[in-house]
């Protein structure tokens, strides 16, 4: 028996369960950990194993872009590599994952931007309510000289940013009503992520907001500690969110971009063809989650309505827009008027 490290072995290996998935506890208790494995033959080159984790289902945008990466990574390495991937904040959430891939702890995250204005505060732009259109606008400008600006800047904050995928459009659901207009919003205690940007917008749209990690979601939701919250449709399906809201109203009013970021000390171990492959599979990753969000607006809300919940698909998006238009001087003295004027020329792709 021999034992083979990932980017940052233990001293001793730890066993996975079948399908690569562990526990929490066992996630955490073997981070770095080695693959014990019977060797066939001396021509045979053993697997090294890296862990990636992510929030959400594996039915999520992000659970099949880091699947779709997984399957690209051992495909074009022929085995060489394989990447265990930790669904469902298994690893942590956002945050802590962000933490412990710039630690070396965790070898590669997927995660949507709004975690990354705690190490990057200008990552916040992209949380800011109605910036798009539309999601062909968004991804236009995350394919263009913006996005690729900001994917650069993960190198100087001690993180390789692999590639853009996305976490999609975020929509709002509650348990107290159809919310059609900014007005609606009035009273509703409503969830957003840790991003203070989302909250000086729902709070000008009227909204009672808290900041909750998304681990604490569901069972804030559960006990009513709070009216609602907001995510792309493919996290409400594979969060099962239709079990705590009534309601969903497609308001579509942020873009969730979303990163693969890996550990500098486990790329720095990498050769020059192993990174290339990396970053090609990263893209197919990222590819596959822009399918996934594109089907998940379509397939979903059937699902969702089947599971009871009311649909609002049209909702008076000028009101919204006009509830935040006293936030936008602030927001061009905190990140510039240029990146709004590139934004507004930007045509969908």
């Amino acid at each position: 028996m021999q034992e083979l490290p990932g980017c940052n072995p233990p001293s001793k290996a730890v066993s996975r369960p079948p399908g690569g998935f562990l526990t929490r506890r066992s996630a955490l208790l073997g981070l770095g950990a080695a693959t014990t494995l019977s060797r066939p033959s001396r021509a045979y080159t053993l697997p090294r194993y890296l862990r990636l984790g992510f929030t959400g289902g594996h039915g999520s945008a992000l659970g099949t872009g880091a699947g779709a990466f997984a399957e690209a990574i051992s495909s074009q390495t022929g085995g060489t590599w394989q990447i265990d991937l930790f669904a469902n904040n298994t690893l942590g959430g956002e945050v802590e994952l962000i933490d412990a891939v710039r630690n070396g702890e965790v070898d590669i995250a997927y995660i949507s931007t709004v975690a990354m204005n705690n190490v990057r505060p200008s990552f916040a732009l992209f949380d800011i309510p109605f910036l798009f259109n539309n999601v062909a606008q968004a991804r236009a400008v995350i394919d263009g000289p913006i996005g690729q600006a900001y994917l650069q800047d993960c190198n100087n904050l001690h993180m390789v940013g692999l590639a853009w995928g996305e976490n999609g459009m975020r929509h709002l659901t509650n348990s107290r009503h159809p919310v059609h207009a900014a007005s609606d919003l009035r009273g509703l205690k409503l969830r957003v992520p840790q991003s203070d940007i989302m909250v000086q917008g729902f709070e000008a749209m009227g909204a009672h907001v808290q900041a909750l990690p998304f681990p604490a979601l569901y069972g804030a939701l559960a006990s009513q500690a709070i009216d609602g919250q907001e995510n792309p449709i493919s996290m409400i399906v594979a969060g099962q969110f239709a079990k705590v809201q009534r309601y969903l109203s497609l308001t579509a009013h942020v873009y969730s971009p979303a990163l693969f970021l890996m550990s500098p000390d486990c790329y720095g171990r990498l050769g020059q063809a192993e990174r290339s492959v990396f970053r090609s599979a990263a893209q197919t990753g990222g590819s596959a989650s822009r399918r996934a969000g594109d089907i998940s607006e379509r397939t979903g809300l059937d699902t969702l309505r089947r599971q009871g919940m009311h649909i609002v698909e049209t909702v008076d998006r000028d009101s919204f827009v006009a509830a935040m238009r006293p936030l936008q001087p602030g927001f061009e003295a905190r990140f510039g008027s240029a990146p709004f004027a590139t934004i507004s020329k930007t045509k969908a792709g």
